[in-house]
This record gives structure tokens, sequence and C-alpha cells, in this order.
């Protein structure tokens, strides 16, 4: 996904709030899934501060992180976010995150998210409705977005047999919302736990990630990755897979 740089109009929102030790992992580091939540507060912080409540229904699709500084506990942060382009049914929602130096503001994170619009009542994807060109079709100033998915499946990815790793990937109550779906930051969570095991976060700047399916309780999860395929091309991104049945219902790679 692109990464646009703010609007010259159009709305853009702020909000603040600083790392805190229930976002961090063992060194220190705000964990991705902490930082996928950040970015979906923002979004919620946005569109109560508009007065349209929650905005109706809206699904992940996909999301690009870009990390220029990992952000760390104690840092106070600012994000700001907009929209960044349209489509007919969903719209790209684009969060630059900021934190305090000695020197200064510094970027530290960016993030782009596609969202579906759905219908409630039948959770069939949904025009975007008026309102919310009117509030935020100005910032996106004309761009249109693709809601197309790129990230191969683990037999289309071009990896060796046998260098995939697999294991199950156990859910927990607390890992869902109200609506009996996973919470989107779970995705993220495994990223993080499976770069506990076999990776280093240092290593990594760029992140893509895809929704293709909603994990619900008592699916049976297993998490395949290419993190400890020591012959990969250190140039070509890891992958992670979250699936059920075979069917893949996250996938994400990093890139160095």
């Amino acid at each position: 996904m692109t990464l646009v740089p703010p609007p010259a109009s159009g709305r853009v929102f702020v909000t603040g709030r600083k790392v805190r030790l229930g976002d961090v992992a063992l060194d220190g580091r705000a964990r991705l899934d902490a930082i996928a939540r950040f970015l979906q507060d923002a979004g919620n912080e946005d569109t109560e501060d508009a007065g349209v409540g929650d905005g109706g229904g809206w699904l992940a699709r996909r999301m690009t992180l870009a990390v220029e500084r990992w952000l760390r506990r104690g840092d106070e942060i600012t994000l700001a976010t907009w929209c960044g382009g349209l489509g007919p049914r969903w719209a790209e929602r684009r969060t630059r995150v900021r934190v305090e130096t000695a020197d200064g503001p510094v970027v530290a994170i960016d993030a782009a998210a596609l969202w579906i619009h759905v219908d409630l009542e039948t959770g069939r994807p949904a025009p975007v409705p008026p309102w919310f060109d009117a509030l935020y079709g100005e910032a996106a100033s004309g761009r249109t977005v693709t809601s197309k998915l790129v990230l191969p499946a683990p037999d289309a990815s071009g990896t060796p047999e046998g260098s995939i790793r697999s294991r199950p990937w156990p859910l927990r109550s607390t890992d869902f919302d109200v609506f009996g779906h996973a919470n989107n930051a779970i995705g993220w969570a495994a990223i993080e736990d499976e770069l506990s095991r076999c990776g280093d976060p240092a290593d990594v700047t760029s992140v893509d990630v895809e929704y293709r399916g909603a994990l619900e309780p008592g699916d049976d999860v297993q998490l395949l990755s290419t993190f400890a395929d020591a012959d990969a091309d250190p140039r070509e991104p890891a992958r992670m897979w979250l699936t059920v049945d075979g069917g893949v219902r996250f996938a994400a790679a990093l890139s160095p």
C-alpha cells in the first residue's frame, strides 16, 4: 500500500497517548499488537469526535506498517489520521505516529489500512455512505484505492517444501470482541510471538498484513511461518499465516 503524505486540506484528526508497561515486550519495545490497537483506537476517536459514533460497520482488509523508529516504554506519541483514498465500498485510513524526542517530534511509524464498509444486517460489503465522502472526501483528494489482496497463500509463496514451520495458535476468550470475532490486533500478536521465537524485531522495517477471514470461537488455528528458514534469501520478506482447516484467515509479510 502506498503511504501518501498528509493532505494539504481536509480533515486530519490528531490524538495522543503514552506507551505504557502493558504495551511493551521484554526489551521495552512497543509490541506490534499494541501498535495495531493504538491505530484502531485513533480511528475510533476520530469518528467519535466527528459525531458519527463508530461510523457503522467496517472490516479490516489489509494494512501496511512502516517503522522508522520503534516506540518504547514511556514514549509520548501523537497520532494524526486521515482518509488516504476511497473506493466504491471501502476506504483507506492513513495514520502517522510521531514521538517526542530531545530534538523535537520525529516520525516513528507510518501506517495505511484499508477498511471495507459492510451492511450490519447482512454482513456484506455496502456502498460507502454519503456522509463519509462529505466528512473525509476532501482529505482523500480524489485518490482511489483497490481492495485487491496480493499476499500469497503458503502453497503459492515460492517457499521450498519443508521450510514452512507450523504450530497451533490457541484462541482465548480475551481475543474476541462484542461481534464474536477475534480483534484485528490478534494477528499482529501472532507475528510478535513468532518474531520472539525465531526472528529479530530490530531487523523489521515494514510489515504488510491481509485479513482474509474472521477468526471465531472454536476455530482450530494453525500458525505457519518461514521465519526460521535459514536458507531463505535475506532480501525476501519473511511470511506468516494463520489458517483454519487449511484456509488462510490472516497473512503477513515482514521486510528488513
